[in-house]
């Protein structure tokens, strides 16, 4: 609003290639973006508005910086990943029998986004390459790579602020009574993400219940990513990780400064147990949550 006021002008990426569609989302709702994209055609309309309406190609500006590596003029020569028809709809197939998530059809450009990376760092050709290889061994290691480079980790301290309203308010106070002659409490957060969400559980435990210090408390967190898992269980977080929802009370009661990072304390991490889980497959053994 203040840049549109001042007669600048404001743009947002599109719905179709966002990761998380309510982001981008909400700016167009509100019509203060006045132009969209995909990133790369944001940048080039940046660039077009900041040069006076000439239009210099990224490929471009990469090939004439001389102090540009030999891995970034390749880069720019490199082409705008694409999946075939054909290919995105094995995607789709593939991402839902492995993990029960189903792809929207306007996130092609999300998969071969995440699919080329994912290819590059495996040294295949080109994304048409890792799909025909995900076709010749659906099942293996690279499955599990593929699935984990598709999931879309959106996630933040105490989103959905209402359901952590109502735990705190109608949900656990009769659980709690109700389990206080046993002294112990199970909680499941089965799609944990990097870990803000079975963390703000377990600080909502730690400060609105504090007869549960002498309980026994359980948090299961699992997720399908071994990637988020690693950062959740370490419990690092940056501060624009900090500032999406996370009350200021609780950061200093319940976090450790470390460098520009924020570390969720020991106590804290103590009470979450991290395991990587598919809820397509079956499950292992587990005992009763509550």
């Amino acid at each position: 609003r203040a840049i549109g006021a001042a007669g600048g002008r404001g743009g947002a990426q599109d719905r179709a290639s966002a990761v998380a569609p309510s982001m981008p989302g909400k700016t167009h709702d509100s019509g203060l973006a006045s132009f969209s994209g995909r990133p790369d055609e944001l940048g080039r309309e940046l660039q077009r508005v900041v040069l006076g309406g000439s239009t210099i190609t990224p490929t471009a500006l990469a090939l004439a910086r001389p102090q540009a590596d030999t891995a970034a003029r390749r880069g720019a020569l490199r082409a705008e990943p694409k999946l075939t028809p054909e290919s995105f709809r094995f995607v789709r197939d593939f991402l839902q029998r492995q993990a029960g998530i189903a792809l929207a059809e306007n996130k092609e450009y999300f998969a071969a986004v995440r699919l080329a990376a994912l290819a590059e760092e495996l040294g295949l050709e080109g994304v048409e390459s890792l799909v025909a290889s995900l076709r010749c061994e659906p099942l293996g290691k690279l499955a599990e790579r593929a699935v984990d480079e598709l999931t879309i980790n959106e996630t933040s301290f105490f989103r959905d602020a209402l359901c952590f309203d109502l735990l705190i308010e109608r949900l656990l106070p009769p659980l709690v009574a109700r389990l206080r002659p046993l002294k112990r409490l199970r909680v499941w957060s089965a799609a944990c993400s990097t870990g803000e969400e079975p963390y703000s559980v377990a600080m909502l435990l730690r400060t609105h219940f504090p007869e549960l210090a002498s309980w026994k408390l359980e948090l299961l967190a699992t997720d399908i990513s071994q990637r988020v898992l690693a950062k959740a269980a370490a419990g690092l977080y940056t501060a624009r990780e900090i500032g999406r929802g996370l009350p200021r009370g609780l950061l200093e009661r319940w976090f450790v400064a470390e460098d520009r990072h924020w570390r969720v304390c020991a106590a804290i991490r103590a009470l979450v147990q991290f395991q990587a889980l598919n809820l397509q497959k079956p499950f292992p053994p587990m005992e009763p949550f509550d």
